[in-house]
């Protein structure tokens, strides 16, 4: 496991608006590695698992942009920080998650024996905070029982997902 390493050197001067945010200044960072020295081991310590931090969209922007800036492939991860809310639920549900591509995304969601019963097709979402609903109804429009449902978002071959509760 990568020892953690507190700051980054940006190579450039950090910004007042940055040090008022973050009490981060340049001097601090001067002599701190520079982020191609660790991205392979941020790749490999963050492979299939997902982004959390205070503020997730604000911190891996500068992320993404050290990978492009640096040639790496994007990061791998496409879809952060899901929670439905409100969960249990009894007339509709959003579910809410961070899209650090924009592309097409899809939501499922399947009954206590795995079976899909809706399915959203798929929509076309920006990059950034984005949210899903749900009705408690499938895909024919019936009103479904009470109950424990998983649900799935799907974007660009990859799916994350979570349990919901409905309490019609």
């Amino acid at each position: 496991m990568m020892s953690t390493v507190p700051l980054i050197n940006p190579e450039k001067k950090v910004p007042y608006r940055i040090t008022q945010l973050t009490g981060i200044n340049t001097q601090m960072v001067q002599d701190a590695p520079y982020f191609y020295e660790i991205a392979k081991k941020v790749v490999e310590i963050t492979e299939g698992r997902t982004f959390v931090a205070h503020n997730a969209s604000f911190d891996y922007r500068f992320i993404q942009a050290e990978f492009a800036r640096y040639g790496f492939d994007e990061a791998s991860q496409q879809i952060s920080q899901l929670e439905a809310d409100p969960n249990p639920f009894s007339s509709t549900t959003n579910i809410h998650f961070q899209l650090f591509k924009a592309g097409q995304v899809g939501l499922s969601i399947y009954d206590i024996a795995g079976k899909e019963i809706f399915s959203s097709g798929n929509e076309w979402k920006s990059q950034g905070d984005q949210f899903m609903n749900w009705n408690g109804q499938n895909s024919q429009g019936n009103r479904l029982d009470e109950g424990i449902y998983f649900y799935r978002i799907q974007s660009a071959g990859q799916e994350k997902g979570g349990k919901l509760i409905f309490l019609p």
